[in-house]
Parts: structure tokens; sequence; C-alpha cells
């Protein structure tokens, strides 16, 4: 797991835990609401081995990632109705 954006005060944004910090992917789709990572936007990159073509990594928005491990907790204004 990589991530990407601004610290946003948990321990994996420690540099001490080891996480890397890797560069936003901007113009890569969030894997969970498909809409594109912009600028200044915070999230996790993650190692996807698929099926031959397809990326090495998906991303993640942080809300949309949040969203997908603990549930709709998170009020994720990308997500369409």
């Amino acid at each position: 797991m990589k991530r990407f954006g601004e610290s946003w005060g948990a321990p994996i944004c420690d540099p001490e835990h080891g996480v890397p910090l890797r560069e936003t992917p901007v113009g890569e789709d969030c894997i969970r609401c498909g809409q594109p990572i912009e600028e200044g936007d915070q999230g996790v990159s993650l190692p996807y081995i698929g099926f031959e073509g397809e990326p090495p990594e998906i991303h993640y928005h942080l809300d949309c990632f949040l969203d997908s491990t603990l549930g709709p907790f998170v009020n994720d204004h990308r997500r369409k109705p």
C-alpha cells in the first residue's frame, strides 16, 4: 500500500510506519466511485494482480477507501445516487 496527498493524521501517514508516500495519481480513476483522482486529493494506491493489460495498481480516494473497509460511515459527495 502507498498513500498520496496531505497527511490526514492517521498512523499510516507517519513516516516511522514505513508506508510510502507516492505522487498523487492525477487523472486515474478511483476504483470505488469511478471518478478521477484530482490534484489535492488524499488516498491510497494498492498493488493489483489482475488480467493482462490491467493496471498494476488501483487507487482509492481516502473517503472511498474508508467506505469500502468500514462501511457507509463516510459522506461521499462523489458517488452518484
